[in-house]
């Protein structure tokens, strides 16, 4: 693990300053064109770098240096390079065997390949996906990394797993699929995440009961990625989710080459029998969207035609983050899904750049956390809101686009009242765990929206109120207000005691 790699949504927020004209442009085409929900991201090795996992160079090469430091893998092939993955793995399984090669990549080792709740707290690329999943912007996502960076990202942002009842109002199920048995096995609901070349932590699982089978569920080597072209589980999966949607590769420039030719057949052979039009199939995200590979997946996804007019094909992230535009591209869709609703309400969303993260990232979605956590949940919502006392859990905007503007509304309405003239920024949002702050005067504001007879019933002290003390972020040192109504009195409850406040 990386660990300096791993960035706060603060540090992420702020690095979008990074991004160019270009590459807001094309983030803005892309919220455009993207056909929700019929999107899948296909999630490469550059997607882990901000989990601070090792991508495939590096594996490649400490996997290189333990191969030429063996005697037991004698005679080496000097000619290989960091970036052989594939071809390294295929020489020490040829020595000994699938078991080795696992074992020489550290998958055994807790330490080097760590489970999603010992990934370390940071946000990345996968809690924006799973946000965009929890929108319903996306069914499912497909990936090809080893490590849980995925399932750190849909646990940090309220998902559940297993045995876990899930909610009726919105999406907090996932299913995360690694090998056959588990596509088999799973359940049908919830957002589908596939980890189609394995995943460390199944694998310890698998290990213990057949060591070998384990081993070879991991596709590290070149026959295997050469062996993916042909039907199987992962590929059928794929197949079938290509055929219908729109694909957003993330972090893919630093991909094996191999794999890149690999999946670029597959496309044209999916688009040939699908052909395209003018909007484009294969969109990238990525750090240098310009190589070779990528490209050649674009123009696939082009099917040999030019994009049409304002069709973007890519986002550069040079000079910010692939979790960072990942946020400006979440912003751009919910803020086309709440257009309509604003101008109802006679509101204007937020156009600059950090102004519109602030609402659509921090705050807006911290106002309804409040909002719904202190109102009285009814018979079909009690089991959700109770998992949100219990994770991070994000509550998705656009299923409550009357609320979310309506929240809008009235912090503008505190925020005047308070004299705060200047635009809220996004790093302002996060400093306030999205409560208005007036410093000053020692007091923090978060506007709920809710009716203040019905807010003091709701929030009168007592182990509710205890409850979501204990579970949602707020200015510890401030006196935090929830505030009732539409913002036009700063009226409403102390968080501390639970008692009515008056202006």
């Amino acid at each position: 693990m990386e660990e300096s790699r791993q960035l706060s949504l603060a540090e992420h927020l702020s690095r979008t300053s990074g991004l160019d004209s270009g590459a807001l442009g094309a983030i803005a085409a892309l919220a455009r064109q993207l056909p929700v929900p019929a999107i899948l991201p296909v999630v490469g090795a550059g997607a882990s770098w901000d989990c601070g996992v090792r991508v495939a160079n590096e594996i490649g090469e400490d996997l290189l240096t333990d191969y030429l430091d063996n005697a037991e893998y004698e005679p080496h092939d000097t000619a290989l390079t960091k970036h052989d993955l594939g071809e390294i793995a295929e020489k020490i399984f040829e020595k000994k065997g699938p078991e080795r090669v696992v074992e020489d990549l550290g998958f055994p080792e807790e330490s080097q390949w760590r489970p999603a709740a010992k990934m370390g707290d940071h946000f990345c690329v996968y809690c924006v996906l799973a946000r965009m999943a929890r929108e319903e912007f996306l069914e499912e996502a497909f990936g090809f990394n080893y490590d849980c960076g995925a399932e750190a990202g849909l646990e940090a942002e309220g998902f559940l797993y297993g045995k876990a009842i899930a909610g009726q109002q919105w999406v907090d199920y996932a299913r995360v699929v690694a090998d056959a048995a588990a596509m088999v096995e799973t359940k049908s609901q919830g957002y589908l995440l596939v980890k189609a070349h394995g995943c460390a932590v199944r694998y310890r699982e698998l290990a213990t009961g057949d060591p070998r089978a384990a081993a070879e569920g991991i596709v590290v080597r070149r026959r295997q990625l050469e062996d993916w072209k042909k039907p199987g589980w992962s590929l059928n999966a794929f197949r079938a989710s290509a055929e219908k949607k729109a694909l957003m590769l993330i972090g893919f420039s630093g991909q094996d080459p191999k794999f890149s030719n690999e999946l670029d057949e597959i496309l044209a052979a999916v688009y040939k029998a699908n052909p395209g039009n003018s909007s484009p199939r294969v969109v990238a995200i990525d750090l240098d969207p310009s190589v070779e590979a990528i490209q050649e997946l674009i123009k696939t996804g082009l099917d040999g035609k030019e994009a049409g007019a304002g069709a973007a094909t890519h986002v550069c992230t040079e000079g910010s983050t692939a979790t960072g535009a990942m946020l400006v591209l979440l912003a751009e869709l919910i803020a086309n899904q709440l257009e309509t609703e604003a101008k109802k309400q006679g509101f204007e969303l937020p156009k600059e750049r950090d102004q519109r993260l602030a609402s659509l990232i921090v705050t807006t979605p911290a106002m309804l956390r409040w909002a719904l956590l202190a109102d009285d949940p009814g018979e079909n919502s009690f089991i959700q809101l109770a998992n949100l006392t219990a994770t991070r859990g994000y509550v998705p905007l656009t299923k409550h686009a009357t609320k979310s503007v309506k929240l809008m509304v009235a912090r503008a309405a505190v925020r005047a009242r308070l004299g705060h003239g200047k635009p809220e920024s996004s790093l302002e949002a996060v400093a306030g765990n999205g409560f208005i702050v007036d410093a000053p005067q020692g007091v923090a504001y978060m506007p709920v929206g809710i009716q203040q007879e019905k807010l003091a019933e709701t929030c009168r002290q007592g182990d509710e109120l205890e409850k979501i003390r204990r579970t949602l972020e707020h200015p510890s040192h401030l006196d935090c207000i929830l505030v009732s109504g539409d913002g036009s009195e700063l009226r409403g409850v102390s968080l501390a005691t639970g008692e009515e406040v008056r202006p």
